[in-house]
């Protein structure tokens, strides 16, 4: 259900509004009512709101300067409520980002349509957003398996990918590499949210170090690149920790391997090598 907040400083046009709308049929929920702009921003602080129905006439702050107000710092629809000789405003608050506008009184069959619509903007956002991340997601984990294999030569070009992809590895750093493989005893013990479980807990472990990537190797391994200033990185008393939490399990084992800290992203294939090295012996 989207969340909406009707605003107007006329409490029958408020009441009106929630009673003529089918709101549940349009998958809407009515979040709240108020009746002034100020009110509406306070509102939307402590409250989430998808969609605004806000009239353009108010006393203090009018709709225009509360649409201005959340282009500043919120992504919420807004349909505008003007009367006939309040045009130019209703102009004006399309110029401003105002998804669409009514004029009263409303014609509800009209606003329904443009309820409909909103609705599926965002969520076709919402998608959009999703895919976006999940394409992000997928290069930089392409990324860190090129890098971990050694396939850049060029610490200029390493650092252009690293810094697009917004991956915080600096050239300057030391570097290790964890991996990590789980070995199911059979077939019923498969769990994705076991190896969910693990990533996060090894996040929880791991947080204190200034750089930390975990990522599937290709080899699909859970693969853990830490880096820090210093190039003592001990990380051993962590990992112990992870695996005593872990070893009440009876459906899994799992094999870790420690890479050497190297200095610099051209090298942390070494230590990439030599902690598959590790988890094969």
């Amino acid at each position: 259900m989207l969340k909406i907040l009707i605003v107007d400083d006329q409490k029958p046009v408020r009441d009106g509004l929630k009673q003529a709308v089918d709101w549940n049929r349009l998958g809407y929920e009515v979040a709240g009512d108020v009746n002034c702009a100020k009110a509406a921003l306070d509102f939307i602080q402590s409250h989430t709101v998808d969609v605004m129905l806000t009239d353009i006439i108010m006393p203090e702050m009018n709709g225009l300067a509360l649409i201005n107000e959340l282009n500043r710092n919120l992504n919420i629809k807004t349909i505008i409520l003007s009367g006939y000789n309040e045009f130019e405003y209703a102009r004006e608050a399309i110029r401003l980002g105002a998804y669409d506008y009514l004029t009263k009184p409303v014609i509800f069959s009209e606003l329904e349509k443009i309820l409909i619509n909103i609705k599926e903007t965002i969520y076709n956002e919402r998608k959009n957003k999703e895919d976006a991340f999940a394409l992000t997601q997928s290069a930089r984990e392409a990324f860190l398996n090129k890098l971990v294999k050694g396939y850049f030569n060029d610490v200029d070009e390493a650092i252009a990918r690293i810094n697009k992809l917004d991956l915080g590895l600096e050239p300057e750093l030391y570097y290790t590499i964890v991996n990590m493989r789980i070995m199911y005893l059979n077939e019923d013990a498969l769990n994705n949210r076991d190896e969910q479980r693990l990533v996060i807990e090894i996040g929880n472990a791991l947080r204190k170090f200034r750089v930390l990537q975990i990522f599937e190797s290709d080899a699909r391994d859970i693969c853990i690149l830490i880096g820090s200033a210093n190039k003592e990185i001990s990380v051993m008393e962590e990992i112990n920790g992870i695996k005593e939490q872990i070893q009440n399990n009876p459906g899994y084992i799992l094999h870790i391997g420690l890479g050497e800290t190297k200095k610099g992203l051209l090298d942390i294939n070494a230590s990439y090598d030599e902690a598959n090295l590790a988890i094969d012996s």
